[in-house]
């Protein structure tokens, strides 16, 4: 079972799953670590996890993978370099790369739905 437990050089709770399928592994950051909150957030995680088979349950604020609405970001920029990589130069698809590795970074699960091209959308003007 995978263990409630405070993230290093934090005071948030944390638990990693792992998929059983593509066995990757995802960190659910639970709320302060020791509360009620962050341990009842825990259980419902692990009862999420195990109903669906051992696969990843949605994080929070995350559209359910059946909704029509719910690529990620990170679907958006496999797409995207699939293209840019035939497109550009490879110097200019280098460069590309690098920007594409640091948005998957900070907004990879971030639902595409919820970002856009302005200057204040709710994905790029929260951070």
């Amino acid at each position: 079972m995978p263990s409630y437990r405070r993230r290093t050089g934090y005071t948030q709770a944390i638990v990693t799953l792992t998929d059983s399928l593509s066995k990757k592994r995802r960190d659910y950051w639970l709320g302060d670590y020791g509360t009620a909150e962050s341990r009842e957030r825990y259980h419902r995680v692990i009862a999420a996890w195990e109903a669906n088979q051992r696969r990843f349950p949605p994080m929070e604020g995350e559209a359910p993978s059946n909704s029509a609405h719910a690529n990620t970001i990170v679907e958006v920029i496999r797409e995207y370099w699939r293209w840019a990589k035939g497109y550009y130069r490879p110097k200019h698809a280098q460069a590309i790369n690098g920007a594409l590795i640091l948005l998957r970074q900070f907004f990879g699960r971030t639902p595409a739905v919820e970002c856009s091209v302005r200057r204040n959308s709710d994905c790029f003007g929260r951070r």
